[in-house]
């Protein structure tokens, strides 16, 4: 009966050890998704910045052709003087406008990659929690196979009865 009793203990102990472990491997497999989620959409930003970059620098220049024509239509030389001045101001603050998308975009998919780090760290620590759930569940099973064997057989021996001498 003993016997049972310490191997009902183990097996108990070793479920619990079992359900650990494989909350610990999807916890892993959830944040690795995660992590190749948050790589896809830093990629994404940085597509989607470029893109914008490269739109805003094609407004720009239809608006510098558009004023060099009403500059032309005017009888205006835009290469000297104010048109002068104001074309290089529009081709400036174009410029300003692009590289200031392309910041965002890479600000937005460092933050991408940044939370990409995390969940890889997460993986790795819930990883690292399963040969620590293994030596505990060994110790457990130990222990309480043990305990439960102790205690079936402090049962079966016999006490020792008081005897009266008087």
């Amino acid at each position: 009966m003993g016997f049972i009793l310490a191997a009902l203990a183990v097996v108990a102990v070793a479920i619990s050890t079992y359900a650990t472990i494989q909350s610990l491997q999807q916890q892993s497999e959830l944040q690795k998704a995660v992590q190749k989620q948050q790589e896809i959409e830093a990629q994404a930003e940085r597509d989607v910045a470029a893109f914008e970059e490269k739109q805003a620098r094609r407004r720009h220049a239809l608006l510098l052709g558009k004023q060099q024509a009403i500059f032309a239509a005017a009888g205006v030389d835009p290469t000297m003087g104010t048109p002068l001045f104001m074309e290089l101001d529009l081709v400036k603050q174009g410029e300003m406008d692009a590289l200031n998308i392309r910041a965002f975009g890479a600000r937005a998919a460092n933050a991408r990659l940044f939370e990409s780090s995390i969940a890889r760290f997460r993986a790795q620590n819930a990883r690292a929690g399963i040969p620590l759930a293994v030596i505990g569940g060994i110790a457990g099973a130990a222990s309480a196979g043990a305990g439960a064997y102790a205690s079936y057989t402090a049962r079966q021996t016999p006490r020792a009865t008081t005897t009266d001498w008087t």
